[in-house]
């Protein structure tokens, strides 16, 4: 009675299970690599756009606008206390706002938020070495994937440097968000993404087919269109590939200063952010 996995999700364990039964036979382990000819129970028919629509302009300004995000308006006494409370806060927050996927954001250390020689403040996705203490350790999903995103000056207004600050000064591995731990598959976004799911993104707005967390990022792939984005800055704030080119060689195209002048165009028409971060003393 369990959900069946998606056809891209069997492919991949398929791939990994496959490729262990080819080392068992070729060290002579196993007769024959019985994997060879399985396949995905059926064909993904969904295309990309389709399997995680993005969140409409009048969603986002709704999630905003939601009965969490009136606790941080300014006047209010702000009285939650659940261990939640930050990374609830900021994870909807610098999805829309940087395109950054949840693993990169549930990961972030303190010292991935450094400034450009411009003045420009930017979280650097890259991943740690192996040799790396646990508690610290960072991985990317592609090659494409270690970049340089600017801070929008939203979240800058809103409190984004502070909270980072007394991350620096409270956090003895200096974890964004230090309360959340891996999951079963090894990502510390495993859980916040299912408690977005399954409780608050559905008491925030109503959610239409197969939208989830992840729909965040497509909302800024999204908001990159409206402003006419280049191809070479989508790639480089998104960290999606355009395939192989010659000029890619040349240049720094995840230079700070540079997107900065596309992430400040970002914006959802009608969303008003009329809240502040405050820790909770």
């Amino acid at each position: 009675g369990a959900r069946l996995l998606s056809p891209v999700s069997q492919a991949r364990y398929l791939d990994f299970f496959r490729g262990i039964m080819a080392l068992a036979t070729a060290k002579r382990l196993v007769p024959g690599n019985p994997a060879t000819d399985l396949r995905p129970i059926k064909q993904d028919t969904l295309s990309a756009s389709e399997k995680r629509p993005p969140f409409t302009t009048e969603q986002i300004a709704e999630i905003f606008d939601s009965d969490f995000y009136h606790l941080w308006v300014p006047g209010t006494n702000n009285t939650y206390r659940k261990p939640d409370r930050d990374w609830r806060f900021w994870l909807p927050l610098l999805l829309a706002f940087t395109g950054m996927r949840p693993g990169e954001v549930c990961q972030m250390l303190a010292t991935d938020i450094v400034q450009s020689s411009g003045g420009v403040w930017y979280a650097r996705v890259i991943p740690t070495d192996d040799e790396d203490d646990d508690a610290t350790a960072k991985s990317v999903k592609t090659a494409f994937s270690r970049r340089n995103v600017p801070i929008h000056p939203e979240l800058l207004s809103i409190g984004f440097l502070d909270f980072v600050e007394a991350r620096r000064g409270d956090n003895a591995v200096q974890r964004l968000f230090p309360n959340l731990k891996k999951g079963p598959r090894g990502y510390f976004s495993d859980y916040p993404c299912r408690r977005f799911r399954e409780h608050f993104l559905p008491k925030m707005v109503e959610l239409q087919p197969r939208q989830t967390v992840y729909s965040f990022r497509h909302s800024f792939r999204d908001a990159l269109r409206r402003i006419k984005a280049p191809d070479d800055v989508v790639s480089a704030l998104g960290g999606w590939s355009e395939g192989k080119k010659v000029s890619d060689a040349y240049g720094n195209k995840n230079d700070p200063d540079y997107l900065f002048s596309y992430i400040e165009q970002i914006s959802y028409p009608g969303t008003k952010l009329n809240f502040r971060y405050l820790p909770f003393l």
